[in-house]
């Protein structure tokens, strides 16, 4: 994000000195045309990058949510597992008493919830470790020189950016 503001922070300023390059009458009208033309295509591929950032931020919210959901999940079975192992340890360890069973009870009861529930759990997992490639492995790096010819000063930049495969 920071990389953005940093990108879009120079795209700033190209457009400053473009405005002054073509407000000194220093450069022909050809150069002038040029210049506004790339400083307009930088402007397009901000506004596609700013596009791009926005869906990614979405892909990642909602994976986000995913993952607590999933997390959450998993810790509810999680403690039913500790709660069953430690109510079968009771009925294996008792030497001297008799336990009453009420634990044994709570673990029948919940068992169809619980099996629906880690059945989901690793549909969830499976779907999630045969999905297509993460966002990352899907983008490639894009990019292009800047260069305003005939200019009184030479002002040539080499930008990268990332953007998704289309």
């Amino acid at each position: 994000m920071s990389d953005y503001e940093t990108k879009r922070s120079n795209l700033y300023s190209i457009e400053r000195l473009k405005d002054r390059l073509v407000n000194a009458q220093l450069a022909d009208p050809a150069t002038k045309h040029r210049t506004r033309r790339a400083v307009s295509e930088i402007g397009k591929r901000v506004s596609m990058i700013r596009g791009l950032l926005r869906d990614r931020k979405s892909e990642v919210d909602c994976a986000v949510e995913a993952a607590k959901a999933f997390q959450d999940d998993l810790n509810r079975l999680s403690k039913f597992c500790e709660k069953t192992e430690k109510a079968i340890q009771l009925v294996e360890n008792a030497t001297i008493f008799t336990p009453s069973g009420t634990d044994l009870d709570y673990v029948r009861s919940q068992e169809t919830e619980t099996d629906q529930l880690a059945r989901a759990l690793q549909t969830r997992w499976n779907d999630a470790c045969s999905k297509e490639p993460s966002p990352d492995a899907r983008l490639k790096i894009v990019s292009f020189t800047v260069c305003m010819p005939n200019s009184p000063f030479l002002l040539c930049k080499k930008v990268f950016w990332n953007i998704e495969n289309q």
